[in-house]
C-alpha cells in the first residue's frame, strides 16, 4: 500500500468523502498539457491492476497497470505516446487542505485514442511496455539480470541490493537463452517465478519485485494493510475455504521436479501450484531445480487467503500484492472477516472500487487445470495432508498424454523435443522456441513471440513474430520483423524486412520491402524496392522499380516507378504516371512519363500525353515533349496539338516548335540542306548562309520543305 498519513486512513474510510484529480500530459512534441477534474468525464477515469495475465495468486507475474480516461476540451492533438501523470486529493473536511497519493505515469497507446467532438477516450499503459523488445544474451546472478533489464529498457530497479538479497534463490547465476528468453519482459516473468514475487511499477516509475508474502502478528494471525467495513461495501462475495499453496511442480526435460510442505491437519485447504518451465534452471540438475522450487515454496506456503470479490467507495492507495481484511456486512458471521492478498483490481474514480482474491479454490476446475492441477503421471510426488488435486478435463488428459510421445505433433503446450506441436488459443505471453529453432506452429492469443523459424503462423493482438521463412501472421497490432515468402493480414500491423512476402488490410506499417506485394488501405510503406502497392490512401516513401496502383495515394522520393490510378501525388525522379487527376511534381531532374486527363505537371523534364495537362486548361489532346513547356489553352487564337519546350528556366520558358489542330506549323526559321541526312550535313558544312534561311510564319502551306 502506498505509505499515508492517518488522516488519510481515517477519512477515506468514511461514506462520503471530497476528492479531486489534477495532473498534466506531456507530449512526444514536449508539450505540456494540464488538467484536473473540468478536463475528465464523469464516470471515465479507472486504473485496472492485477498480479498476472489471469489475476490469480501465482508467482511470476509482469502485467502492466492500464489506465484509461475520456478527456474534455483537449486541443492538442499527437497523442500517442504521450506521459499521463496523475495525483488523487482528499480533502480534510471543509479545509483547502488534503493529503495526496500520486496514480502514476502512463504513456498513451495511440491504437486506443478515439474523438468524438472535444472528447478524446484512450488508454494508457505504465513502464512495463518498456520491457517489450528482444532481450540479449547476458549472464550473472538473478539481480544482476535484472538490473540489466532495467538498464536496458530505461526504467529505474526500485528493489534495492539488499532487499532483492533477501529473496527466495537470489543467489542463483543463470545464462539467458534467447530462444526461451525473447524479451526483457520475460526475463523478468521467469526471475520473479524463481524469487516468490511479482513485479511491478512503483507510483514514481520504478520498478518493484513484490514478494507473495504476508506480515503475520505475534499469534499468527495476518496484519492487513487495511480493514474494509461492510457500511462502505456495496457487494461481497466470499469463498468457504481458506487455502494455502503447499506443493510447487514444474515439468522440465519429459519429467517433473517438485517441492511440497507436510503441514498439521487443520481447516485449511492445500492446493498445488504448476510453474511453466524456467529455463533460467537450465545450468541445474533436478535436484538443485527441486531445492530452487522449496525456497519458493517456502515464501508462498506462509500465505494464507480467502478468496473474495467485492465493491466498495474505493482507496486508491491500495495496491495489488496487498492484504485486505472484509469485517462485517456480508461476510459469514462465523468468522466476521475475510482476509486476503488483492489479485486483481480496477479503482474508478468517484465510482466503485472492485478488488479480487483469485485462488484454485475460487476457479472453475477446467481454467484452472493448467495452473493448479497435479500431474496424473506424478509417481514422485509424496502424500500431503488434504492436498487439493483440481480434476482435470478430458482435453487435458489427451494433452498429457500427448506430451509423453516426442515429435508426434500436439495442440496445446509444446511437446517437449517436438518442432511441429502447436500452441492453441493458449491465453498469451508464450515463447515459442523453447527448443532452439520454431517450425510449423500455430499460436493464437495475445502477445504471444514465434521465431526464428519456418512455416509459423500467429494469430491475434500484439504478437511477434520474426525471423524466418514462410511466417504467417493476421490480426491486430502484431509484428513481423525479417520474413521472407511471408504474409501479413489485419490492421495496425508492423512489418520489416520482407522480402518476397504480402502484406494487406488496413493502417499496417511496411518498412524495407524486396519482391513484395502490399494491398489494402491507409497503409504505409518505406524503402520498398520491386515491388507493388495496390489500394487507396497509401503513402510510398523511397521505392525503387515498384509499381503503385489506386487512388489517392502519395509517392515521395521515388526512382523508375510507375504510378496508375486516380488523385495520386507523385514526387519522385524518373517514373511513369498514368491515370487521371494526378499530381506530378518531380524532383531534381527526373524524367517522368505522364498519360492520362486532368492531370497536373509541377516541375522537373517531363514527358505528356493525354488531356487537360494543365490545371485550369480545357485544351483537347495534346503531345509536350520537352523542358519547361508552355501549353495555354489557345497559341495563336489555336489549340495546340504538338509542342516542343525549351528554355533554361521555369521563368524563362519557351516552346520552339508546335503544331496546332489545324496543321498550322510554328517555329522561328526553315533552313533547306538539300539533303536527307542532316546531322552529317551539320556535321561536315558550316551553317547554311543567312539567306538560305527564310521566315516560315503561320500562314504556311504545303510548301513546307521537309527537312
Amino acid at each position: 500500500m502506498y505509505a499515508v498519513s492517518e488522516q488519510y486512513s481515517q477519512n477515506i474510510a468514511k461514506s462520503v468523502r471530497t476528492t479531486a484529480v489534477s495532473g498534466f500530459i506531456k507530449t512526444k512534441s514536449g508539450e505540456i498539457i494540464t488538467i484536473n477534474d473540468d478536463n475528465i468525464k464523469t464516470g471515465s477515469l479507472s486504473i485496472s491492476s492485477r498480479l498476472n495475465s489471469s489475476g490469480d495468486f501465482k508467482p511470476g507475474g509482469v502485467y502492466s497497470s492500464e489506465l484509461s480516461v475520456t478527456l474534455l476540451g483537449l486541443a492538442a492533438d499527437g497523442l500517442d505516446g504521450a506521459r499521463i501523470t496523475l495525483d488523487f486529493r482528499l480533502y480534510r473536511g471543509n479545509s483547502v487542505e488534503y493529503d495526496s497519493v500520486p496514480l502514476g505515469t502512463f504513456y498513451v497507446d495511440g491504437s486506443t485514442i478515439k474523438r468524438r467532438g472535444t472528447a478524446v477516450s484512450l488508454k494508457a499503459d505504465d513502464a512495463l511496455m518498456n520491457f517489450d523488445y528482444p532481450a540479449e544474451a547476458i549472464s550473472g546472478s538473478l539481480h544482476e539480470l535484472a538490473a540489466t533489464a532495467c538498464v536496458k529498457c530505461d526504467v529505474p530497479l526500485r528493489t534495492s541490493t539488499e532487499e532483492f538479497a533477501a529473496l527466495p534463490n537470489a543467489d542463483i547465476t543463470a545464462e539467458v537463452n534467447i530462444s526461451r528468453v525473447q524479451t526483457w519482459r520475460d526475463l523478468l516473468i521467469f526471475i520473479a517465478m524463481l524469487t516468490g514475487t511479482f513485479v511491478r511499477i512503483d507510483r514514481t516509475g520504478g520498478l518493484r519485485f513484490v514478494p507473495l508474502t504476508c506480515e503475520r502478528n505475534s499469534g499468527g494471525v495476518i496484519i492487513p494493510v487495511r480493514e474494509i467495513a461492510g457500511n462502505i461495501r456495496s457487494s461481497t462475495e466470499f469463498s468457504d475455504d481458506t487455502t494455502r499453496i503447499t506443493r510447487l511442480f514444474m515439468r522440465r526435460g519429459g519429467g517433473v521436479v517438485s517441492a511440497e510442505r507436510n503441514l498439521s491437519e487443520s481447516s485449511e485447504i492445500y492446493a498445488a501450484l504448476e510453474l511453466t518451465e524456467n529455463p533460467l534452471l537450465a545450468g541445474l540438475s533436478d535436484e538443485d531445480a527441486q531445492s530452487a522450487l522449496a525456497k519458493t515454496l517456502s515464501a508462498l506456503s506462509v500465505c494464507l487467503n480467502r478468496a473474495y470479490k467485492t465493491d466498495f467507495n474505493g482507496d486508491p492507495a491500495l495496491e495489488t500484492g496487498d492484504y485486505v481484511r472484509l469485517r462485517g456486512g456480508a461476510v459469514d458471521t462465523s468468522r466476521g472477516y475475510a482476509t486476503g492478498m488483492i489479485t486483481s483490481q480496477v479503482w474508478r474514480y468517484r465510482g466503485k472500487h472492485t478488488i479480487q482474491c483469485s485462488l484454485s479454490s475460487s476457479v472453475p476446475p477446467e481454467e484452472s487445470a493448467q495452473t493448479f492441477a497435479l500431474l496424473a503421471a506424478d509417481d514422485t510426488a509424496g502424500a500431503v495432508s488434504k492436498m487439493r488435486v483440481q480434476p482435470k478435463s478430458q482435453l487435458e488428459k489427451e494433452l498429457d498424454a500427448l506430451r509423453g510421445k516426442a515429435g508426434t505433433g500436439g495442440v496445446g503446450k509444446a511437446v517437449e523435443g517436438d518442432p511441429s506441436s502447436e500452441y492453441f488459443n493458449d491465453y498469451e505471453a508464450n515463447n515459442i522456441t523453447p527448443y532452439g529453432i520454431a517450425a510449423y506452429h500455430h499460436v493464437e492469443g495475445r502477445g504471444n513471440s514465434c521465431g526464428p523459424g519456418t512455416a509459423c503462423h500467429a494469430e491475434g493482438y500484439g504478437n511477434f513474430v520474426r525471423y524466418g521463412t514462410g511466417l504467417h501472421v493476421e490480426g491486430s497490432f502484431n509484428t513481423l520483423d525479417n520474413g521472407e515468402a511471408s504474409s501479413v493480414g489485419g490492421k495496425g500491423n508492423n512489418a520489416k524486412n520482407l522480402d518476397m512476402s504480402r502484406v494487406e488490410g488496413s493502417g499496417n506499417k511496411v518498412d524495407v520491402a524486396s519482391s513484395s506485394h502490399i494491398l489494402g488501405s491507409e497503409n504505409t510503406v518505406t524503402n520498398s524496392n520491386e515491388s507493388i502497392i495496390c489500394g487507396k490512401s497509401n503513402t510510398v516513401e523511397n521505392s525503387f522499380s515498384s509499381l503503385i496502383l489506386g487512388k489517392s495515394n502519395k509517392i515521395k522520393n521515388g526512382h523508375q516507378i510507375i504510378v496508375q490510378g486516380n488523385e495520386n501525388e507523385t514526387n519522385f525522379y524518373v517514373g511513369e504516371v498514368l491515370g487521371n487527376h494526378n499530381t506530378v511534381t518531380p524532383e531534381l531532374t527526373g524524367y517522368c512519363y505522364v498519360y492520362g486527363e486532368n492531370n497536373v505537371i509541377k516541375t522537373g523534364c517531363v514527358f505528356v500525353f493525354g488531356y487537360g495537362l494543365k490545371s485550369g486548361s480545357t485544351s483537347r489532346n495534346r503531345v509536350m515533349f520537352g523542358e519547361y513547356n508552355v501549353a495555354r489553352n489557345a497559341f495563336g487564337r489555336q489549340h495546340i496539338l504538338l509542342l516542343l519546350g525549351n528554355g533554361t528556366s521555369d521563368q524563362k520558358r519557351s516552346s520552339c516548335f508546335a503544331v496546332d489542330y489545324n496543321g498550322n506549323v510554328y517555329c522561328n526559321h526553315i533552313y533547306e540542306t538539300g539533303t536527307s541526312n542532316i546531322e552529317d550535313y551539320f556535321a561536315n558544312n558550316p551553317a547554311p548562309a543567312a539567306q538560305t534561311a527564310r521566315t516560315f510564319s503561320p500562314a504556311a502551306n504545303a510548301e513546307i520543305p521537309i527537312v
